[in-house]
């Protein structure tokens, strides 16, 4: 999956999400997945979006934060937070995550 290949709209709102969420939350990883990273999206799609973020952070206090970024924007983007522990032992939905999307962030030290 090439990011440039997605439309106009969406591209600049996720760079826009990454960066706003980069800075509001302490966030490892964050995941592309769905039909815009496979290709099959339509004008009816969302846009699905995985946050790994620090195991020390209060997850609800994360959805919050990353809820009230995302609905900023025109585009109906549907955040799914899990904590960076999960990547160790990814079965269920995140294993689904791993596999069929893409890295679009990571950060590499969690200071």
């Amino acid at each position: 999956m090439d990011l440039l290949s997605l439309p106009v709209d969406i591209r600049e709102a996720l760079a826009s999400v990454i960066k706003n969420v980069a800075e509001t939350v302490k966030v490892s990883k964050i995941y592309l997945f769905g039909s815009y990273f496979n290709g099959t999206n339509t004008n009816e799609s969302d846009v699905d979006i995985a946050f790994f973020i620090d195991d020390n952070e209060s997850l609800l206090e994360a959805h919050r934060s990353i809820i009230k970024i995302t609905s900023r924007y025109p585009i109906d983007i549907q955040p799914q937070i899990f904590y960076e522990c999960e990547l160790i032992d990814s079965s269920g939905i995140v294993g689904e995550i791993l596999e069929n999307g893409g890295e679009i962030f990571f950060r590499q030290s969690m200071e």
